[in-house]
C-alpha cells in the first residue's frame, strides 16, 4: 500500500509539472518574441518648401531604406513628410510624439540612418542630406 502511494504521489507531481509547463507555454508574454521591422523600400516624397516669394512650392525628397514596426508603410511616409516640413510637432519636436536621434543601421551614401520610436511603434529610414 506504502509503494502505491508513492506511485500515486508522483504521478500527481508530474500531471501538475505539465500543467504548469503548459500554463507557461500558453501565457502570450511568456515568449519574449519582439516584433520586427518591416521593409517598406525607398520614396520620393513631395514637400512643401518656402519659394522665396512667400508661397510655397513642392519638393521632392528621398527615403531610403525605410521600416517600420507596428505602423504601416503609409503612416512612415506621412511622419517623414511632417519631420521634413517641420510640421505638426508634437512634445519632443517631432510629429505624434515620437523621439528620434541617430540611427545605426546601413542607408546609402549621402543619407544618414534616422530612428524614432514611441512605445512598441518605430520607424528607421535613410534621410537626405548625411
Amino acid at each position: 500500500m506504502e509503494a502505491s502511494k508513492r506511485w500515486f504521489d508522483l504521478g500527481v507531481a508530474g500531471v501538475l509539472a505539465a500543467l504548469i509547463a503548459l500554463a507557461v507555454a500558453l501565457v502570450p508574454g511568456a515568449q519574449a518574441q519582439k516584433a520586427s521591422y518591416v521593409n517598406c523600400g525607398n520614396k520620393k516624397i513631395t514637400i512643401q518648401i518656402e519659394d522665396g516669394e512667400g508661397g510655397t512650392r513642392p519638393y521632392k525628397v528621398d527615403a531610403k531604406a525605410i521600416q517600420v514596426k507596428n505602423l504601416t508603410c503609409a503612416d512612415a511616409t506621412k511622419f517623414i513628410r511632417e519631420v521634413m516640413e517641420g510640421s505638426n510637432p508634437g512634445k519632443y519636436g517631432y510629429p505624434d510624439n515620437f523621439k528620434c536621434k541617430a540611427g545605426t543601421f546601413a542607408v546609402p551614401e549621402g543619407f544618414y540612418p534616422q530612428i524614432c520610436t514611441r512605445g512598441n511603434k518605430g520607424l528607421k529610414w535613410g534621410q537626405q542630406g548625411g
